[in-house]
């Protein structure tokens, strides 16, 4: 069971990113649209939810820095990954602080915090793309792999599917029989019609003397 808790670490991720780039958006429609005050609550929850959500998350990936089998060329993208997601971590966090500052004081948030917003859109994009890099080009915290000779057909997408049903072929027409002659070499078989007779040679005649004439 503990083996697989570095799986808990992407199902944080997603619900966390979800929860804040919701945010941006929904707090960026209330600074334009002064009316949408739907969206600015929606807005200052969902970034507070995901600040919170923060915690969990950057844990499980502490937990899965320190116990994902790795070697040294995957060792230091995660390096690369760890730091840009403390970064992102702690951006977020003190806009949160920020926003909550400002919903205390019954201000309303200037454009210094909503281009602090898409910076930290920008570096929590960056941060899961170097987190898509460490499974789907280094294989971090993949248990197996498919096996890329199968006793399935392969197609162009590379695959593998189960064999298809395949059906007998059709029995061929027989060959004529063929006729062997005397000689030991096949040949085909021709008509035989029974041979003519042949005309009968007049008889000799024999003289008294005993010598054909």
């Amino acid at each position: 069971m503990f083996e697989s808790m570095h799986v808990l670490h992407p199902v944080f991720v997603h619900f966390t990113v979800a929860l804040l780039i919701t945010a941006a958006l929904l707090l960026f429609v209330a600074r334009v649209h002064p009316w949408a005050e739907k969206c600015r609550v929606v807005g200052n929850w969902n970034l507070i939810i995901g600040a919170i959500s923060l915690l969990p998350t950057v844990g499980a990936g502490f937990y899965a820095f320190n116990t994902v089998a790795h070697d040294a060329p995957s060792h230091l993208a995660m390096i690369d990954h760890r730091n840009f997601a403390v970064v992102t971590a702690l951006v977020w966090c003190v806009l949160a602080i920020w926003r909550i500052w400002v919903l205390r004081q019954k201000r309303r948030s200037g454009w210094p915090f909503f281009w602090s917003v898409f910076l930290a859109v920008f570096l929590l994009g960056i941060t899961g793309f170097k987190g898509g890099e460490l499974v789907f080009q280094h294989g971090l915290g993949v248990s197996s792999l498919p096996s890329s000779s199968s006793d399935g057909k392969s197609d162009g997408h590379g695959h593998g599917h189960e064999a298809v049903e395949e059906h007998p072929a059709k029995p061929m027409a027989k060959a004529p029989p063929k006729h062997d002659n005397s000689d030991g070499h096949p040949h085909e078989a021709v008509e035989e019609h029974p041979p003519k007779p042949t005309a009968k040679a007049p008889p000799k005649h024999d003289n008294s003397d005993g010598h054909p004439h």
